[in-house]
């Protein structure tokens, strides 16, 4: 933009330039033509003077000669005057058109064609003056020594004989002076018409080359403008319906939360009502976690820092898990959901399955939402040619109008189908971007087909990596593989009872209502646990111990008071302390878990805590300690 602006700035002021410079020649050339033209007829005006004067030489001196023939002394006076300066104003324009003197404004030089002229009449010139000077000379003399009348007369008529050759030529040589004077203004007139056209072009091509592009470009700004202001209002309207939505869609779980734990305070409620309120906390709270995670999802693309991981995994079995998930949904609306693979499926493909397992998980969900009756499939398909995988939902929902899904396939943030969807079925209206972005991370992406009445699909394909060593399982062979899976998985877990036995645990927490659940969950897998309410203490506590009382591990939460977890982890660290440190802490945003692992800290878990992650991490960790 800068450098479109120096452009034309640029342009401009070299336009501006041309045109001044135009317009002063124009200037120029006028002033010009108005002096040539003044030249020309000052020279013009004395030649035709020149034609008069030697007429009136003529006259002059026939009435001198008659003047003294008659002896009439005052005539002879006045004639002789007259003759007299009649001759001396000849003379002096004669020399003064010859010479062209500047003294007289006679500027310029004769052409060849008005000397040769000059040349030719000079002796009827001469002649002339040399006659009338006789005469004047006779009208001088005494009176009483008249001359003879016959040729003082004889005089005068030369004179006029002598005037009449001379009056043609002088004749010519104004129409040469004419005529030259016309040829120098007819040239600066088409200089000044050519200068005038290059000024009218130079106009024209500033208004196509400089304004025009100006013009359009300020038209294109302000169409952009005006756009980006439509847009900024649309998305305030869309931001605020999504806040009011959002708070319809955490005060409804926040509500049944607080009432169902009201009832469970009533002593006078029986065990199958106690089950019911838990169940339905239950619920509700993990409704209400998974509206915050969209949001941090939704936080994370906003801020391009949504990372995915690409790990060895089993397709299958993630679709398993997200169907197996969902069922309970499904009982509660009386739904069928099926798991129909379309094509043998690769034992392990490399990808993030977090991410896909939310993708299916949110689809799926959408799909029960939306439909009353009848069925939900996945249609799970691996093209193994392109080394991709796809994942149909397909509902028999209410479907979409073509409007509508156009809407929806737009993939925006906070955007549903129409407003009635959000008062009628409730959502934030993020799953199906953060979907969508999460599976154009993973190489594929997000496809939508509905027909208003009978259903939709949402089909969201992934890249499998590299199949070369991935067995091709029938889909007949599946659900056999699945079965023994989640049987090793679930003797395993029946094995572990208590999976971190003996192991002692220092819990660095502040909350006094997170340290009774962690407590609570370590101490049912096994560990041994002690309480420290801030990072100072937590310090004290660990450099007072010996040796052999020293934790296993530190679980250190980050947000404390007088001293928190990362200025307490930097200290151990500090001091040599070496065994594990696991962050706990309730901020998940991208970059959370690098400042954490920067602090000094191992691992890093999220609140509110997963049970079973909380077993697993802190079992990974001795593990890795009693195998070192």
């Amino acid at each position: 933009m800068p450098d479109m602006k120096f452009r034309y700035r640029f342009h401009y002021i070299v336009a501006l330039g041309l045109i001044g410079a135009l317009v002063f020649s124009m200037k120029f050339l006028l002033g010009s033509t108005l002096s040539q033209m003044s030249d020309d007829s000052r020279v013009i005006n004395v030649a035709g003077r020149q034609r008069m004067l030697s007429q009136r030489i003529a006259r002059q001196s026939l009435a001198l000669a008659v003047s003294m023939n008659r002896q009439d002394a005052e005539l002879i006076q006045l004639h002789a005057g007259r003759l007299s300066d009649d001759m001396q104003l000849w003379r002096d324009s004669h020399e003064g058109l010859v010479g062209r003197d500047e003294a007289m404004g006679l500027s310029g030089v004769n052409s060849d064609g008005v000397r040769s002229l000059f040349m030719e009449l000079a002796p009827s010139y001469e002649r002339v003056c040399v006659l009338a000077a006789q005469l004047l000379d006779h009208a001088g003399s005494d009176a009483g020594h008249a001359a003879e009348s016959d040729g003082l007369v004889l005089i005068a008529k030369q004179v006029g004989i002598e005037a009449d050759r001379f009056l043609p030529l002088m004749h010519e040589i104004v129409g040469i002076y004419d005529s030259e004077g016309r040829a120098r203004v007819a040239v600066l007139s088409t200089k000044e018409a050519w200068i005038s056209g290059i000024i009218f072009l130079v106009l024209f091509l500033e208004a196509v080359l400089l304004f025009e592009p100006m013009i359009r470009r300020l038209n294109k700004t302000m169409a952009q403008l005006n756009r980006a202001a439509e847009e900024a209002n649309h998305a305030n309207h869309v931001k605020s319906e999504f806040l009011a939505n959002m708070s319809h869609e955490i005060r409804t779980p926040m509500a049944a939360i607080l009432g169902y734990t009201d009832l469970m305070k009533q002593p006078d409620q029986d065990p199958e009502q106690r089950r019911d309120c838990i169940q339905t906390i239950d619920r509700n709270g993990k409704h209400l976690l998974s509206i915050i995670n969209d949001v941090l999802d939704m936080s994370k693309i906003e801020a391009g820092q949504m990372s995915v991981e690409s790990i060895q995994m089993n397709p299958a079995q993630i679709a398993e898990e997200a169907v197996s998930l969902l069922r309970p949904k499904l009982l509660e609306q009386n739904l069928e959901l099926r798991v129909h693979y379309a094509s043998t499926v690769p034992s392990s493909i490399a990808s993030d399955p977090t991410r896909l397992r939310q993708i299916l998980i949110n689809l799926i969900g959408n799909a029960i939402k939306f439909t009353k009756q009848g069925s939900v499939t996945l249609e799970v398909s691996c093209d193994w040619c392109t080394k991709e995988m796809a994942f149909k939902v397909i509902d028999t929902g209410a479907g979409m109008t073509a409007e509508q899904r156009d809407r929806v396939a737009a993939f925006q943030p906070f955007t549903q189908a129409d407003t009635s969807t959000t008062r009628k079925f409730g959502g934030t209206g993020l799953g199906l971007r953060i979907s969508n972005t999460l599976a154009t991370m993973l190489g594929g992406g997000l496809t939508v087909e509905s027909e208003f009445g009978k259903g939709s699909t949402f089909t969201v394909t992934v890249k499998t990596g590299d199949l070369r060593e991935a067995q091709q399982i029938e889909p007949d062979q599946i659900d056999t593989l699945i079965k023994q899976h989640q049987a090793r998985v679930f003797s395993d877990s029946t094995k572990a009872d208590e999976p971190l036995k003996g192991m002692r645990v220092l819990l660095v927490e502040d909350g006094r209502d997170n340290q009774r659940l962690i407590t609570f969950h370590l101490k049912k897998a096994g560990a041994e646990v002690e309480l420290a309410e801030n990072g100072q203490i937590g310090v004290d506590h660990l450099n007072r111990c010996k040796p052999d009382q020293l934790p296993h591990l530190v679980l250190m939460d980050m947000q404390m008071p007088e001293m928190d977890g990362y200025t307490a982890t930097r200290h151990l660290r500090k001091q040599g302390f070496s065994l594990p440190v696991i962050a706990l802490t309730a901020h998940a945003m991208e970059g959370d878990r690098e400042l954490c692992l920067q602090a000094g800290c191992d691992d890093y878990l999220t609140k509110p805590i997963d049970r079973q992650n909380l077993r697993d991490t802190c079992a990974r960790l001795t593990g890795w300690l009693a195998a070192a």
